[in-house]
C-alpha cells in the first residue's frame, strides 16, 4: 500500500469537494494533524455553492470533523445552512 505524503504548509491545488473528502481519508487513516489543516481550509473558503454542491454524507463528514476539531466556518450562517441541508 502506497502512503500519500503532503508537505506541511504547502498549499497545492485540489477542488474543494475533493478537499473535503481528503479530510475525511486523512482522518481515517490516523493523519489527524493534516485533515485538521484540510479542515481549516475547507471552512474558511465554503460558500453556499460550495456547500450545496456536496452529497448529505460528505457535508455530514465536514460537520463532524469540523466540530471535532473545534473549527468553525467563517461565516456562521454558513453553519446554519450546512445543517439545514443534511
Amino acid at each position: 500500500a502506497r502512503r500519500l505524503q503532503f508537505s506541511r504548509g504547502k498549499p497545492f491545488f485540489i477542488a474543494w469537494d475533493r478537499r473535503v473528502s481528503l479530510a475525511t481519508i486523512l482522518v481515517q487513516g490516523g493523519q489527524k494533524d493534516l485533515a485538521r489543516e484540510q479542515v481549516a481550509i475547507c471552512l474558511a473558503s465554503a460558500t453556499e455553492e460550495r456547500l450545496r454542491s456536496l452529497s448529505s454524507p460528505a457535508l455530514r463528514n465536514l460537520l463532524v470533523l469540523s466540530r471535532g476539531f473545534n473549527i468553525h466556518f467563517a461565516d456562521p450562517g454558513l453553519l446554519a445552512l450546512a445543517q439545514r441541508l443534511i
